[in-house]
């Protein structure tokens, strides 16, 4: 995609979110489902989901034939996933590579994080390397606490991962985007290449579209 495009991106995340990506560092697909699944064709890890979560994580990994653990939540915490839990699956095996993917606020249960509980899920994920997707594609949508992305706490390990299709009312319009730290550029580039081969870019119409948005 055309470094303007990307420019775009990257200014959205400065503007909404403070945060700094380098549009060299944004990879744009036909949506975020896609760009999931090429993580997790890309990216050797174990996937780690809280539950109840959206409907294609898991049948992703299954396609791509990783190993998937789900992380128990309480209604009693309104469902979200707690620190003390991801340390008690790290421990078993502190030296496998995972992958967590945190939405919020999330699919189905519309419940966010606060800036306390993000802090402490990226203690346990950095301490034991836990890469995380961080699914805000709802981040536009939410009307309590301002939204807060982990990428602040964890800005090494987080992938941030939002499109238009939610916040600009744009189902259908396929655009979604990826956002790396500087130093998992070889995960990137590792997408890219199954990107050139899959998907190649989204149409003209909606990346114009999604400028405008």
């Amino acid at each position: 995609m055309p470094k303007k495009r990307r420019e775009a991106v990257a200014h959205y995340y400065r503007r909404t979110e403070g945060l700094d990506f380098a549009p060299d560092n944004i990879l744009v697909g036909p949506g975020t489902k896609e760009l999931m699944f090429i993580l997790q064709l890309t990216y050797y890890g174990e996937l780690i989901i809280p539950t109840p979560s959206w409907v294609s994580y898991a049948p992703q990994a299954e396609i791509a034939g990783r190993r998937l653990r789900w992380i128990p939540t309480d209604p009693a915490s309104d469902l979200r996933m707690d620190a003390a839990t991801l340390e008690q699956i790290c421990e078993e095996d502190p030296d496998r590579p995972r992958l967590l993917i945190l939405n919020y606020p999330g699919n189905p249960t519309g419940f966010s994080y606060s800036a306390d509980q993000l802090e402490a899920i990226a203690s346990v994920a950095r301490k034991y390397r836990v890469l995380v997707l961080s699914d805000e594609i709802y981040s536009g949508l939410n009307f309590g606490e301002p939204h807060v992305s982990i990428a602040r706490f964890y800005p090494e390990g987080t992938i941030v991962s939002n499109g238009i299709s939610k916040w600009a009312g744009a189902g259908g319009w396929r655009m979604g985007a990826f956002a790396f730290p500087a130093n998992l550029s070889w995960l990137l580039e590792s997408m890219t290449t199954v990107a050139s081969e899959t998907f190649t870019s989204i149409s003209a119409p909606i990346q114009y579209a999604a400028i405008k948005a």
